[in-house]
């Protein structure tokens, strides 16, 4: 569990009972996923309205990093391709 809760989570499984315990591990299955054609999505809050849209670029541009400053530039033209 340390690796997927944060430090001073207070989740623990050590009150578990042993037998559920036991039963949620039988639920663990390992699979693999082939995969045969890779696709990119363009997400950009398109589905918010446009003031959330505008807060969202204007929070990335105090940002400071240039990441979000172009995922800012890519809002903005989206943005204004609507209008």
């Amino acid at each position: 569990m340390k690796y997927f809760e944060s430090e001073g989570s207070t989740y623990s499984t050590d009150n578990l009972r042993e037998s559920y315990f036991e039963g949620l591990l039988k639920g663990i299955v390992a699979f693999r996923i082939g995969i045969t054609k890779p696709e990119g999505k363009q997400k950009l809050s398109q589905n918010r309205s446009k003031e959330s849209q505008k807060r969202v670029i204007s929070e990335l541009e105090k940002a400071g990093n240039d990441d979000a400053k172009q995922i800012a530039e890519l809002m903005k033209k989206n943005l204004s391709s609507k209008e």
